[in-house]
Formats: C-alpha cells, sequence, structure tokens
C-alpha cells in the first residue's frame, strides 16, 4: 500500500517531511510487514549435501511441470516424455558422481539430443533445477553447449592434425562409454548410444517439434523472480 502524500502547502506540512508520530507508525508497519515476509519464506535452505545421492533417490523425483511443459514441446507420447525424463536424471546423476570421482569429463552427443533437449526444459524451470541439484548432489550441475567459436576451434585443430584429433575423440568416447557402463549399467549403455541414435535422429527432432505459432496451447505467464530468492540476470 503507497502513502498517498497530498502536494506541498495543501496539508500543513513542509514538503519531504512527516510528523512524528505519523513517521514512526510507518517505520512500524514497514518492520512488521518485512518480519512477516521472513517468517513466510517459501522453504527454509537445506544442509548441502556432502555426498552424490544414490541412484534410487535421484531417480525418486517428479515433476510434473517439467513433462507438461516438454509435451508442450514435442509431440511425442507421454510414456515417452517420462522415460526421457528418467534417462535425463540419470544423466544429471552421472555428471554428479563424475565430479565426485574426478572421473572423464562427460559430453553430450548426437545420439543423446533428445536427452539434451529435456535437460533445457527442466533447467527452465530454476528454482525447481536447482534445489533438485542441491538437495540430491550437494553441487549444481551446469550446462555448457558449444557455441560457434567452439566448433571452428574444434575444425581447426582436425584440419591440422586429423589423426591425432580422431585417436584423442575416439580416446574421450571410450572413458565415457566405460565410465557409463561401471555407473549405470550395460542397459543404459546401450539404450543411449545403440538405441537413442537410431530412435532420435536431427529428423525426428524437427519432424516431431511442435511449431510455436501453431497457438494449441495457452499463453505462457510472464517469468518472475520466485519470491525468497535472489533475481539472477541471464
Amino acid at each position: 500500500m503507497r502513502l498517498q502524500v497530498p502536494p506541498p502547502g495543501q496539508d500543513g506540512v513542509a514538503p519531504g517531511t512527516l510528523p512524528d508520530a505519523a513517521s514512526e507508525d510507518l517505520m512500524k508497519k514497514a518492520a512488521t510487514k518485512r518480519t512477516v515476509r521472513k517468517k513466510q519464506s517459501p522453504r527454509p535452505p537445506s544442509p548441502r549435501r556432502r555426498k552424490v545421492c544414490s541412484l534410487k533417490e535421484a531417480l525418486s523425483y517428479h515433476n510434473e511441470k517439467v513433462l507438461r511443459r516438454f509435451l508442450d514441446i514435442y509431440a511425442i507420447p507421454e510414456e515417452e516424455a517420462r522415460e526421457l525424463f528418467q534417462e535425463t536424471k540419470k544423466w544429471l546423476w552421472l555428471c554428479a558422481r563424475s565430479l565426485e570421482e574426478k572421473g572423464p569429463r562427460l559430453a553430450v552427443q548426437t545420439s543423446l539430443l533428445m536427452v539434451d533437449e529435456m535437460w533445457h526444459t527442466f533447467m527452465q524451470y530454476t528454482l525447481d533445477y536447482q534445489r533438485y541439484c542441491l538437495d540430491r548432489f550437494g553441487t549444481f550441475i551446469h550446462h555448457l553447449p558449444a557455441n560457434s567459436d567452439d566448433k571452428l576451434k574444434e575444425r581447426q585443430r582436425y584440419e591440422a592434425n586429423p589423426e591425432r584429433f580422431v585417436k584423442r575423440y575416439q580416446a574421450a568416447l571410450k572413458r565415457q562409454y566405460a565410465f557409463v557402463y561401471d555407473e549405470l549399467g550395460e542397459e543404459t549403455l546401450l539404450k543411449w548410444y545403440q538405441e537413442y541414435p537410431k530412435r532420435y535422429s536431427l529428423e525426428f527432432l524437427e519432424r516431431h517439434r511442435i511449431p510455436a505459432t501453431q497457438g494449441m496451447h495457452p499463453p505462457q505467464p510472464e517469468a518472475h523472480p520466485a519470491q525468497g530468492t535472489p533475481s539472477v540476470a541471464a
């Protein structure tokens, strides 16, 4: 509620001043409001986890908002979207395990494009994503996509010495395959690197992506910083 101050000369009070009693009353009300807001904090900060949770705990997380949003973007069956969300949580857990165990640096290959798309969708719900990472992994799993400069540098490295580039790439890929196998098992390894490349090609993504102008879904509300958390400029 705003204080309506009459124009100077109409209230007998000099511009920019208030009677002591009125000023004291306003300060008390403001202090009371701040106290109430502090008590109504949406969630107290939880202590940071020291170790990465079990895979079972990582997969037990549910978020219907993420699924609904993904289905607004891609025309696929709901059951398929739920599977992709499970695989995305596996990937995030794997990244956390790699950080914890000083494992290989992991990268999303073309075969995991659809998992990467689900990851993008999850990250749009910034507060939910932050809580998921910190509550289960004790650290924030960052997303570091390659830009045009990165791709140009890779191209230049390849052209400078194709044989060495291919050897290094294959060695990094083998380390990642081995880590996936050790942490998630053979079934996940085969799903990610044999089944998904056939199922989720670039053509599949383009064919099943719902155009933003299709108008099948209600307009999304404007995004605002959540109460009790600092706003961050993207």
